[in-house]
């Protein structure tokens, strides 16, 4: 019987400490000054319709986004930032919004890898990491065709 509490106990105690150390490294990601910061597109669904001044910079090829677009972003055909002239394309915009306090959407096919090239090269420009978002998804999950062209 003694054996039974001693092991139930020590389970316990195993458990409460693997919870507390899970919760530690997550609660560090969320504060990890290198990581993204995403929105999701019900979010940006309804920054659009209250008319929230923002910028969105669209990093699909062009003819991707000839086919679909949220409406209001700005072209780069920059997908896959993997030339000088693609980055360029990209970087030259900060002019356009850099000493602004708007967020700035970083959308690409499917939210990932281009997004978060894109989303470095800011932080490098100086953007403060706080104005910058990625729309989680990408254009592929993008539910919304209203708010598209």
């Amino acid at each position: 019987m003694l054996k039974k509490v001693i092991y139930s106990i020590l389970i316990l105690t195993i458990l409460v400490m693997v919870g507390c150390s899970s919760s530690q490294i997550s609660s560090k990601q969320e504060d990890d000054p290198n990581s993204f910061q995403y929105i999701t597109a019900e979010e940006l669904k309804a920054k659009l319709e209250t008319k929230e001044k923002l910028f969105i910079v669209d990093l699909q090829t062009q003819a991707d986004y000839d086919k679909k677009h949220i409406i209001g972003s700005f072209a780069t055909d920059a997908y896959g930032m993997d030339t000088e002239e693609k980055k360029d394309r990209v970087a030259s915009l900060a002019k356009d919004f850099g000493s602004g306090s708007e967020p700035v959407v970083l959308i690409c096919p499917k939210g990932k890898s281009n997004a978060e090239k894109a989303f470095n090269l800011y932080m490098e420009k100086g953007i403060d990491r706080s104005r910058l978002l990625i729309l989680e998804g990408g254009m592929t999950g993008w539910p919304y065709d209203e708010l598209t062209e």
